[in-house]
């Protein structure tokens, strides 16, 4: 977990959709690169060379990846800067191992920052609220009718509801009855200042995982090494994992689904 402050006096503002561009990255003058021409479709050529690391110049405690030596700039602008040597180099390897064409999939450390730089100084409570939101349906929490379902949901989801009820000091609520969950008044509490208390590079991360796992109780017992990551990616698809032992797979859709599942559980692990 990152400790240190992340309050950087950058601007406070939305994402834009990105602009299909014919040219390439702009270069801001003087700044760095800006990333926002990068093609969603996979169409932006590679156009720099070398990918370097090295210390924010305006950000004291912070690292930055260079392009051809100019510095990243997300969307909104914005230098793209994070807490640690080890994740800019992680930023760094992401951007070095584009071939021809740039992937923005194969992008995804650089999308958390932009997450955590450009959306959460605006987005924050928002984001927070949602996150919250999945405690009412977390499939951790949840138990099917089927008994081989459940012993599938048992295996995946027992150690993460027991890790919460330690840490917490109290067990969520467990149940096969269809609605929201009802979780301890006491449970919603503490889990609401963990949250609050983030910093906008792990709310991020646990927003990032929250939703591909559609469980903040994962995306706890996850950041907090009680299982682990190919626990996580394994749990998160009970039930899809069901629906496939007792109908089949289905070519091209259950396979990259779990292959773009991996990544981002994968790209938010590496942040914490």
């Amino acid at each position: 977990m990152l400790q240190r402050s992340t309050q950087i006096a950058h601007k406070c503002i939305t994402i834009p959709s990105i602009r299909f561009h014919n040219q390439l990255i702009r270069t801001m003058a003087g700044r760095g690169v800006q990333i926002g021409g990068v093609r969603q479709d996979g169409k932006t050529q590679r156009w720099y060379e070398e990918v370097t690391v090295e210390p924010s110049s305006k950000f004291e405690g912070f690292y930055t990846a260079l392009l051809d030596g100019k510095p990243l700039l997300t969307h909104a602008e914005n230098p793209m800067i994070v807490p640690t040597k080890e994740l800019a180099a992680g930023i760094a390897a992401e951007w070095t191992a584009q071939s021809k064409f740039v992937m923005p999939d194969m992008l995804p450390l650089s999308k958390i920052a932009t997450v955590a730089i450009d959306i959460l100084p605006e987005l924050r409570p928002k984001t927070i609220e949602d996150i919250l939101g999945f405690l009412v349906s977390d499939q951790a929490c949840v138990r099917g009718d089927s008994p081989t379902l459940v012993e599938r949901q048992q295996k995946a989801f027992d150690k993460p509801v027991t890790w919460m009820e330690q840490k917490f000091g109290v067990k969520p609520k467990v149940s096969a009855v269809f609605g929201p969950l009802q979780h301890p008044s006491k449970l919603v509490d503490d889990v609401t200042n963990y949250i609050n208390n983030l910093n906008n590079y792990d709310l991020a991360v646990i927003d990032q995982l929250t939703v591909a796992m559609k469980s903040l109780v994962l995306a706890i017992s996850l950041v907090d090494n009680e299982i682990t990551t190919r626990h996580a990616i394994k749990a998160s698809r009970v039930e899809e994992d069901h629906q496939i032992a007792t109908w089949g797979e289905v070519e091209g859709a259950h396979d990259l689904d779990l292959a773009e599942l991996s990544v981002r559980i994968s790209s938010a692990v590496l942040w914490w």
